[in-house]
């Protein structure tokens, strides 16, 4: 593995990697896409954050959780391989892990099991909560 400061690369992610248009999956702060190593063609999925409109104190978190990301090792997690910074964005270049544990537990009887058992939790948290809440909401019409 490179050292840290050869992992954070100030320049446009597209001088090393042609970022393709399909989108591996979607999260709170946008879509993660399918990119290739432009020299190695090494598939790897790419994550963008507009610095546009982001106040200093939030780069500055972004930068700092990408310094602890390109730290770790775990094998469960995938690894973040290079983070790009250009003057708009900043690109997070991650190894493409595949769903193998998802699809393993939805194809088992103990993953059905366990869903079904997540699934019983929420909704009795939702049970209480709301039985929580009424009280509130009955004394508030008086």
């Amino acid at each position: 593995s490179f050292p840290l400061t050869r992992r954070i690369v100030h320049a446009d992610i597209t001088r090393d990697f042609d970022i393709k248009t399909q989108v591996l999956g979607t999260g709170y702060s946008g879509a993660v896409r399918l990119a290739e190593h432009k020299i190695t063609k090494q598939p790897v999925a790419v994550k963008q954050f507009s610095k546009t409109g982001l106040k200093a104190h939030r780069l500055k978190l972004l930068k700092s959780e990408v310094e602890v990301y390109l730290r770790l090792d775990h094998p469960n997690i995938c690894r973040l391989l290079y983070a790009y910074e250009s003057s708009r964005d900043v690109w997070l270049v991650m190894e493409l892990c595949s769903c193998e544990l998802y699809s393993r537990l939805c194809k088992s009887k103990v993953g059905v099991f366990c869903f079904s058992l997540l699934r019983c939790l929420s909704l009795l948290f939702l049970f209480v909560f709301d039985l929580h809440l009424r009280p509130l909401h009955w004394l508030e019409q008086w």
